[in-house]
């Protein structure tokens, strides 16, 4: 099947338009390469010209290209023969923002960016994922260069050689590149037999790219005899350029905000929900919102935001993105800080119109009337069998109340408060609806003999939120 989809994607690349024609090709100058004399030019340059391209080169020495040269870029291709690079970790965040923008990004030989070149600093896992996550894989290490612990694990039959290949026969260096897209085409996988759950993709696409690493891309019989490849070079670019996977992938969009103190790998869906959502077979992607608004390439199923403070950059920007997803048929899950009531950096607060237009897409309507007066908060009930402990009890001095109604007959309220001063108070901070869900960080733990507990049962919340 996959073989079938790998031939309709090269064939259909030709009838579809294209917004750009245009490839940035990355190299650097302190290996000992120029734009006339590099592996760009000298292994695929004319493949794709062949298939159309304008091909421009940029030396990653000379620092990083301008917004207006990336402005009309459609890819970028990079072939690097080092590990360390000027900037290494702004590189990673760089290119994380250039699949963001929806470019593809194209990965031969060395990914370059590693080490920093002016400090020596070898960049961590946790950077280099800032670029790899996204991009379809996890970079995980486990560096060896000892060969009898490396050995082939699979070739898939697209490529052009076989276990054989002399490429194959003696590996002597290995990082672990894990595969974490299910649309990802894996052609060229290794592992070391030291360690469990070792497999490395070394020649991969995937729906923002490709990466195909050296030395496993080609080599020379003989010092004078031309190249072989692994591949067919105009048809994996081919593919890599246009290779778009399954749109119905059970992808989830998890935002956190680096504002906030959040990071990639420490944030509060990464502690609390990952291990559900992948039981359930769903893929969680990272993003941080401080960076920038998601852009279509993720295709999620689901969005879920966990933020910590109330205020964000360009507030009303995101609440528009965030209230559009229902409407593409994409449910919103809401939990802790909504994360948008007021704009970070003038501190000023937004008008409630805009603010609905979020909550108000998955059926909730936010009426301010907050107040922390315990004495006018009155418990009202709750769904049972949801919360870990006695929710009476718990929340018998409840300090918190902010007016969330239900829009939706559908909707199954989890918890309902009201306030004993003004009318039609029920408020459902907790509440599933047919859109998504919301949770107010206020009822979502508690402080039990010195522990933070989770008040409600997040794991049959979710599962209930998701589709």
């Amino acid at each position: 099947m996959q073989k079938v989809i790998y031939l309709i994607c090269f064939i259909l690349c030709f009838f579809s338009p294209l917004s750009s024609r245009e490839i940035l090709c990355l190299y650097k100058s302190s290996e000992g390469t120029t734009d006339k004399e590099n592996e760009i030019r000298w292994h695929i340059h004319r493949d794709l010209l062949s298939l159309n391209y304008t091909v421009k080169y940029h030396d990653m020495d000379n620092g990083f290209p301008s917004d207006k040269t990336m402005k009309d870029m459609k890819a970028i291709v990079s072939w690097y023969r080092g590990a360390s690079m000027i900037n290494a970790k702004r590189y990673a965040y760089w290119l994380k923002d250039q699949l963001t923008q929806g470019m593809r990004v194209l990965v031969f030989g060395n990914y370059g960016a590693f080490q920093d070149r002016d400090s020596g600093e070898w960049m961590d896992n946790e950077i280099l994922n800032v670029f790899f996550t996204p991009f379809g894989l996890e970079f995980k290490g486990n560096w060896t260069d000892r060969k009898s612990l490396i050995q082939l694990k699979n070739i898939h039959s697209l490529l052009t050689v076989n276990r054989n290949s002399f490429i194959f026969r003696n590996i002597n260096n290995y990082l672990q590149f894990s595969s974490i897209e299910d649309e990802n085409m894996d052609l060229a996988t290794i592992q070391r037999t030291d360690i469990p759950d070792s497999e490395s993709s070394v020649i991969t696409i995937t729906t923002h790219g490709a990466m195909a690493l050296a030395p496993f891309i080609c080599w020379q019989p003989t010092p004078k005899a031309p190249f072989k490849y692994s591949f067919e070079r105009r048809r994996f670019l081919t593919t890599a350029l246009h290779y778009r996977g399954n749109p119905k992938g059970k992808k989830i969009l998890c935002l956190y905000k680096s504002g906030d103190g959040q990071t990639n790998s420490n944030n509060e869906i990464k502690w609390h929900l990952d291990n559900i959502m992948i039981s359930k077979g769903y893929k969680p992607i990272y993003h941080d919102i401080s960076r920038s608004l998601p852009k279509e390439i993720y295709m999620p199923r689901v969005v879920i935001s966990w933020f910590r403070s109330p205020d964000l950059k360009n507030a009303d920007t995101y609440l528009n993105w965030a209230g559009s997803l229902v409407a593409q048929q994409i449910k919103l899950i809401v939990l802790g800080n909504m994360g948008a009531f007021k704009e970070r950096g003038t501190e000023e607060w937004l008008d409630m119109k805009k603010i609905n237009y979020l909550f108000n897409s998955i059926g909730v309507n936010y009426a301010g009337q907050w107040t922390n007066n315990s004495k006018l908060i009155k418990y009202e009930s709750h769904l049972p069998g949801v919360f870990n402990y006695s929710v009476e009890q718990e929340l018998s001095k409840i300090s918190h109340y902010t007016l969330y109604q239900s829009m939706h007959k559908d909707s199954t309220p989890y918890l309902t408060l009201s306030r004993s001063d003004i009318k039609d108070s029920q408020s459902h901070p907790i509440i599933v609806t047919p859109d998504g869900a919301f949770a107010d960080g206020a009822y979502l733990f508690i402080t039990k003999n010195k522990k933070y507990l989770p008040l409600l049962d997040l794991k049959k919340f979710v599962l209930h939120a998701l589709p």
